[in-house]
Parts: structure tokens; C-alpha cells; sequence
């Protein structure tokens, strides 16, 4: 439903959701599951992302994306630009870069993609946030995941 919301298509009908589901299971229950869980919100007849899980699934997309692009960092550096080019406002754009970034790293993505990604989301940052904010404490936090890739980031600086 993110790659939908991308392409331009932020709603979608029932039956939809259930062509995207497992055929082995039941439909009805999975929909009520990610609607009660927030993934899925109704309105008018029609189902869209809840807007806090949205960011979250645009950057898995964004990841795997990236894994298929060929390593340099140009290429990397203007995926991701095309990426975020239709998504308005620093604090989403920071959202999907920050969960593509986790993503990577879960999925141990080349080193590039990670710097890559490191990289855009600081520069998504307010560079005037106050010592201790969540986002340098969220940023520490990744260190011991990625520090070569911080290395790197901190020479292209």
C-alpha cells in the first residue's frame, strides 16, 4: 500500500487489500488486524496508511530499492532524491530516510547504501536542535551498527 500511495493511489478498496493478502489465510480477520493496529484506516469506503505507519513503510520500500540500484554513490545519492521528490516537509522525509537507514541495516546492505542513507538523514536534521534532543541520542544509537559507515560520512563532511 505504500508503493500505491507513491505512484499517486493513497486509497484503496477492500478488494484490493485482499489480492495483496495471502490466499491461505483470512482476509477479513488480517484486514481488522491492521486496522485495529493503526496500518489501515477506513474512511469513505475506502482504506489508506495510517499517516504515523506510512513513513515506516515508504522506507522499507525505499531499501529494498536501493539493494537493487547499482553500488555507487551517485546512483544511491539520486534514488534516493527521486525517492523523496513527491514527499513534502523536512520531519516526513526525515521519517522515511531514518526507516530506510534502519532497514539497511537489518538487511546488512552494502556499506554505500548505508552511508548514503546516514548521510541524507542528517542532513533532513534541524542542525540547531539542542544538545541531548532525541535525534542525537537516535543517532549515537546507531553507531555501534554502522560505524564505518559514519567514518565515511564524517570525511564527507
Amino acid at each position: 500500500m505504500a508503493e500505491q500511495h507513491r505512484l499517486g493511489k493513497p486509497s484503496v478498496r477492500t478488494g484490493d487489500i485482499e489480492a495483496m493478502l495471502s490466499p491461505d489465510g483470512d482476509s477479513a480477520d488480517a484486514i481488522r488486524e491492521l486496522a485495529t493496529g493503526g496500518v489501515l484506516v477506513s474512511q469513505g469506503g475506502l482504506w489508506f496508511v495510517g499517516s504515523s505507519r506510512l513513513p515506516f513503510g515508504l522506507g522499507l520500500l525505499l531499501c529494498d530499492r536501493l539493494r537493487k540500484v547499482e553500488s555507487k554513490s551517485r546512483d544511491v545519492r539520486e534514488e534516493i532524491a527521486s525517492w523523496l521528490e513527491p514527499h513534502t516537509g523536512s520531519d516526513f522525509e526525515g521519517l522515511i530516510i531514518e526507516y530506510a537507514l534502519l532497514g539497511a541495516l537489518r538487511v546488512g546492505a552494502e556499506r554505500v547504501i548505508i552511508s548514503e542513507l546516514l548521510l541524507t538523514w542528517i542532513n533532513t536534521q534541524n542542525p540547531r536542535a539542542p544538545k541531548g534532543s532525541p535525534m542525537e541520542r537516535r543517532l549515537c544509537a546507531y553507531l555501534p551498527q554502522a560505524a564505518d559507515a559514519y567514518l565515511e560520512v564524517s570525511y564527507a563532511r
